[in-house]
């Protein structure tokens, strides 16, 4: 459904943050079902605060593209978690 870039937030003065870009692929921009997926897992997870959850900063209409803009964390993803875990006979 999308993809996910590590980015630098610029801010005034040397305000520097990293975070989590997500963008909708191209193909799925025009399916109106899809589109509306993605505003609203904008829409709830800016409403969702925990510690265990990524926080949504931002969501973004910009050039007929949707970019979901979060909090990043550090850490491996889960495709390379999964891999691991078979490689070590682990369930």
């Amino acid at each position: 459904m999308a993809v996910v870039w590590r980015a630098l937030h610029h801010g005034p003065g040397r305000f520097r943050r990293r975070v989590a870009v997500k963008q909708m692929h191209g193909h799925l921009e025009a399916a109106s079902l899809s589109r509306e997926m993605f505003e609203e897992e904008a829409r709830v997870g800016s409403l969702l605060q925990d510690s265990n959850i990524v926080q949504v900063l931002d969501f973004v209409l910009d050039d007929d593209q949707y970019y979901l803009v979060m909090e990043w964390v550090s850490g491996i993803d889960l495709a390379t978690y999964i891999r691991f875990m078979r490689q070590t006979g682990r369930p």
